[in-house]
């Protein structure tokens, strides 16, 4: 860091802190009511799919029309690159490639696009892509042991319904 100061800071607080709050984690595990996850999980789907429709609605019509039969998903590479790329959809600079030299829709150029670009159509757009592209993760890996009725280091605390899942208790456990 070049900041002496925040270098500090860093090194006499933020970490010490960070690193006492993620052993208690992994430690203690992390408690939650398991009779709200099905409805949790009901709510991120809802909201997957609010982004999908806002960010289609952002979408040029060209780039519509284009990819209509094929399929307007958000997980399509070719899709994508057109809405951003193309000169039918935002039409944003080529920051980074692909090996195999098509422009690159990974999420670290996405965000890196986003932040370059004043309030436009295409920021909005990139915005609501990289926000929807976080649900996914939330909605089907994060709780997928639960829903087939738990996995080794997922236990049950009878007396409140509730899960909790630390690393510390797989390890000991050896799984």
């Amino acid at each position: 860091m070049q900041d002496k100061a925040l270098a500090n800071y860093y090194a006499r607080l933020a970490h010490p802190v960070q690193s006492i709050v993620l052993y208690e984690i992994e430690k203690n595990g992390i408690s939650f009511a398991a009779d709200k996850l099905p409805q949790a999980k009901e709510e991120i789907a809802t909201i997957l799919r609010e982004k999908e429709q806002a960010f289609l609605a952002l979408v040029p019509g060209k780039v519509i029309d284009k990819h209509k039969d094929s399929g307007l998903k958000l997980t399509r590479a070719n899709f994508l690159r057109d809405v951003f790329y193309s000169r039918q959809g935002f039409h944003l600079p080529v920051i980074e490639k692909t090996p195999s030299g098509d422009p690159t829709i990974d999420r670290k150029v996405l965000v890196r696009l986003r932040d370059d670009l004043d309030d436009c159509p295409a920021k909005e757009a990139l915005s609501t892509l990289i926000e929807w592209g976080t649900l996914p993760k939330a909605l089907f890996h994060l709780p997928q042991g639960l829903w087939a009725g738990g996995q080794a280091g997922w236990q049950a605390a009878h007396d409140h319904n509730q899960v909790r899942h630390s690393y510390w208790q797989k390890f000991l456990a050896g799984t």
